[in-house]
């Protein structure tokens, strides 16, 4: 999920993303990465690999701490 734009217009509109397993180190980098860009970011992560600090440099990006799996 890396963002591109086309065109400096197109840098300049804000979008939200969620990136699940964003506590991990490919997700923090692409936290990274769109916080830089000015993006709006919810990081789903049940921190099961991942760890909490790697994004305490991001104080804007909402955390949720859950899984996406489906429990029976």
């Amino acid at each position: 999920m890396i963002c591109m734009f086309e065109t400096e217009a197109d840098a300049v509109q804000m979008t939200r993303y969620a990136v699940t397993g964003g506590a991990g180190f490919i997700g923090s980098n692409i936290v990274r990465d769109l916080v830089i860009r000015g993006h709006d970011v919810i990081v789903v992560d049940d921190l099961s690999s991942g760890h909490k600090v790697n994004l305490e440099p991001f104080p804007g990006v909402t955390v949720k701490h859950t899984s996406i799996l489906v429990s029976s």
